[in-house]
Order: C-alpha cells, then structure tokens, then sequence
C-alpha cells in the first residue's frame, strides 16, 4: 500500500499552506491501492489566513473523492509534536467564527486524528457534520457555540473515541455529539463532553447496533444523555441520565 503524505504548514515550507487547496489537489491524486495522509503544523507566521495565534482560520469539506475503502484511506492529523496533548486551545488548530460547520465530511473511510477544532461564531456555529460512513475521530478537542459533532443521517459505522467536546453557548437545541435518524453500527468511546443542552444526543429514531461506552458528560441544561442510544455500559453522568436509561455500568 502506497502513502501519499502531505504537510500543511503556515510559512511554506510544507506541500501546502491552504487545507482547502489541499484537499482539491489530494483528491485529484488519490488513487486504488494509495492511503492519503495530511499532517497539520501549528502556524508560525501569520499569512495565508493564519493568525498570530498559530491557528488556521478556515473551512473545510471533503466531497467528490472516489476510490476511498478502508484500506484506500483518508487521515488528517496533528504532526508529531503538534497536537494538543490534552490542552484547549494547544497545538495545530482549525478555526471558524461563523455561522455552520468547520468541517463536512461527505466522503467515506476518513480519519480525523489529534486535531483542535473551534468555532466561537455565534449562536449557530458548528464544528464537525459527518454524512458518510465509515468516518473516525479520535483524540481531538473540539469547542463551538453550538453543536461540536453531528452523524448526520447517512454517517453509519462511526467511530468517535477519545475527543473532548464543549458547547460553550449557543441557541437550543445544542448538544456535544450528535447522532443522527438511523445511523446504525456506530461506537463511541472514552469521550468527554460539556456543556449544552445534552452532552451526548441520539436522534429518536436510531438504527441498529450503536454503543456509547466509558464516556463523561457534565454541566447539560436538559441531560448528560439522551434517551435513545442503542445501548451504553460505563458512562457517568452528574445527573440521573445514565442511571434512567441504563448507560451506566
């Protein structure tokens, strides 16, 4: 298997300065048999719309790509030595302010690692919304003033595990992650999420086989967890939502 990697890096010195400009020119080259790797450098100068926080300020959308399988794979993350290590606010960072996501992912089979993902842009500012399948977000820090993560319908056979989620305001309904109508055979896994109007939401028409298991939320206005998830095991929660709907352990 083939690896195509890339580098994104504010100065230059990378393939590429722009995520946008990357992920035309990726999916132009992708390829069966290859796996496309992005890594994402925190800024060092403040030009191609980064600012002197060392933060990109942009947004990105992967759609159109063909040959995506799960051994012919997209994966953008954080460079060694360039994640967050567990601190808001640390490391390469993707930031909006504005209304809508910061990321859309309707492409399948893509791999979101070690990224800091922020929008503060107003009551209806979002980060993630994920409508494909097979899509995966691990070990990322992800703020907003509204929703941080959505599976929206379409997005079945997720993986989020890892990731650190918080609503810091926002008009309601505004939730740290965010399940879809009939997404079916998801995992959630080791997550934390703050804030909102839930923690962790599934939509009340779920599919199949979905599981939340060993994750964290607290300071929700309505609930830690809503009621519809397949099944959870090992989650705690600082109100009654795991306990009424048995997601504890």
């Amino acid at each position: 298997m083939a690896e195509i990697l890339y580098t994104l890096k504010s100065d230059g010195t990378g393939t590429h300065t722009r995520i946008v400009t990357w992920e035309s020119d990726a999916q132009a080259a992708h390829v069966a048999g290859t796996q496309t790797v992005l890594d994402c450098y925190k800024g060092t100068s403040v030009e191609n719309g980064w600012d002197a926080t060392g933060a990109l300020v942009e947004s990105l959308t992967l759609a159109g790509w063909s040959n995506l399988t799960a051994t012919d794979n997209v994966t953008i993350r954080a460079a060694a030595g360039e994640g967050h290590d567990g601190v808001v606010g640390a490391g390469f960072r993707l930031i909006q302010s504005a209304t809508g996501f910061v990321i859309t992912c309707d492409a399948p089979f893509v791999t979101f690692f070690g990224l800091s993902v922020s929008n503060d842009g107003g009551n209806f500012a979002k980060a993630f919304n994920i409508t494909e399948t097979n899509v995966t977000i691990d070990s990322c820090i992800v703020t907003t003033t509204n929703d941080c993560i959505t599976f929206a319908t379409g997005s079945s056979n997720f993986a989020a595990r890892n990731t650190l989620a918080i609503v810091n305001a926002g008009i309601s309904p505004t939730y740290g992650l965010r399940v879809g109508n009939f997404v079916a055979d998801y995992r959630i896994d080791n997550c934390t999420a703050r804030g909102g109007d839930s923690g962790f939401y599934q939509s009340d028409v779920p599919g199949a086989g979905g599981i939340i298991t060993n994750c964290v939320s607290a300071g929700s206005s309505v609930g830690a967890f809503s009621a519809d998830f397949p099944s959870g095991s090992n989650n705690a929660s600082d109100d009654n939502t795991v306990v009424t709907y048995g997601y504890g352990t």
